[in-house]
């Protein structure tokens, strides 16, 4: 299949001819090179609304296209004008927040609807109609996805799997259902837990000076006992050893009625909420940063960060919005 290119005045007399004929879209794109998804966008896109016979002819599209190319080249960009738009949106990049969640989430604050659409913005960055330098606060600065990698991790006895989680948990009707995985910095240094509550996606993460079972546990204790009270119910981990600890974490929180389970091996979509989390994290904290220098209050402030980064799965509230139960306001 060839790279997207326009229709030519011959591609367009050829569509014709297999259309009369009767030939499938299907048929019509192994004739061009084509994928059928075009052939139908442009039959619909430059088709005669109005004719009963002959409701596509090979010189009127060819014309259509023309008139849209035409239009388009003396349309007037609508970057570069500072409106306040653009200063939210500028303003809001830098805090690495997506696209989309600006788009939502300023329609959300200001009862907008006539601002430019995300991929109108993804255009502009990829073309340079807003300043270059800000393509490097999206998410993947315009990579490809990598697969997935399979981790090497120890063989870890477990007591509850994933499958016996309960409906309230699997289907995040309440608050009190985390997520657990761990944020690794300089090998042999420092790293992060972090522990993400299912409904609200409000994260907690925790300063691990070493990537110990010990470690995870003293600091998931001391985190959950001044986040977590009253809203603690499940613990879905994978079954890295820094989780071997599990036993003694669901004592301590007997009277909360902690249980966790695991994960399958090699499945971390079913923690899907704590990987994406953990995707967020690395704008802020990049593979092979040295955790170590990393003060609390800096950890602290990243955290805060993503609590009050707008989600669409909230509707665009915040999660610290969602977990204390409070009203959208305006976000600075």
């Amino acid at each position: 299949m060839r790279s997207y290119h326009h229709f030519s005045i011959e591609e367009r007399e050829k569509i014709l001819v297999g259309v009369e004929k009767g030939d499938t879209f299907r048929f019509i794109a192994a004739c061009l090179g084509r994928s059928p998804s075009s052939i139908s966008r442009e039959l619909k896109r430059n088709r005669n609304p109005y004719a009963h016979t002959n409701f596509y002819t090979a010189h009127g599209a060819q014309r259509k296209y023309q008139e849209r190319r035409e239009q388009s080249c003396h349309r007037p960009s609508q970057w570069g004008k500072e409106s306040a738009f653009e200063k939210y949106l500028v303003a809001k990049l830098k805090r690495y927040w997506s696209p989309q969640t600006i788009v939502e989430r300023y329609r959300l604050e200001h009862l907008q609807e006539k601002v430019p659409s995300y991929p109108c913005i993804y255009h502009a960055l990829k073309t340079h109609l807003l300043s270059a330098d800000l393509v490097h606060y999206l998410r993947r600065k315009g990579r490809k996805w990598n697969a997935y990698k399979t981790p090497r991790n120890g063989k870890l006895q477990v007591k509850h799997e994933i499958s016996q989680r309960p409906e309230e948990a699997n289907e995040r009707k309440r608050l009190g259902d985390w997520e657990s995985d761990s944020v690794l910095g300089k090998k042999n240094g420092a790293c992060l837990a972090t522990h993400v509550d299912r409904r609200s996606r409000y994260l907690i993460a925790a300063k691990l000076s070493k990537h110990t079972s010990e470690e995870y546990l003293t600091k998931t204790i001391a985190a959950f006992e001044q986040y977590g009270e009253g809203k603690l119910y499940t613990l879905t981990a994978d079954r890295g050893m820094e989780f071997a600890c599990y036993a003694e974490l669901e004592e301590h929180f007997s009277k909360e009625g902690l249980t966790v389970y695991f994960a399958d091996p090699n499945a971390p979509w079913q923690r899907g909420t704590n990987e994406n989390t953990n995707g967020l994290l690395r704008q802020y904290i990049p593979k092979g940063t040295d955790i170590t220098l990393l003060s609390e209050g800096k950890i602290q402030a990243i955290v805060d960060a993503l609590n009050n980064r707008p989600r669409k799965a909230l509707g665009w509230r915040t999660p610290s919005e969602v977990f204390f139960d409070r009203p959208p306001v305006a976000l600075d």
